[in-house]
């Protein structure tokens, strides 16, 4: 089952080497189920910045992940604003 830190807002908050958490990471590469659980248990993981300042939907964005776009819109649609 793993370690419980990483069950925690601490744990779903790590970052990876290069600056990135979970929530990043997912949206990035279009794991929408996985973007969904983590704004279910943290709902304040919209707000976080990764590498260059960049939000999770601008981790979506490029990368062509439309439903991860549609649904970080739909959780936070002002995060139009911060991108």
């Amino acid at each position: 089952m793993g370690s419980p830190a990483l069950y925690n807002k601490e744990g779903i908050s790590l970052e990876n080497p290069s600056g990135y958490d979970p929530l990043h990471i997912a949206s990035s590469h279009g794991h929408q189920a996985i973007v969904r659980v983590l704004l279910d248990h943290d709902s304040e993981l919209i707000t976080t910045y990764g590498q260059s300042n960049a939000t999770a939907l601008v981790s979506a964005t490029p990368r062509g992940h439309a439903d991860v776009v549609d649904q970080l819109l739909a959780q936070d649609p002002k995060q139009l604003e911060l991108s």
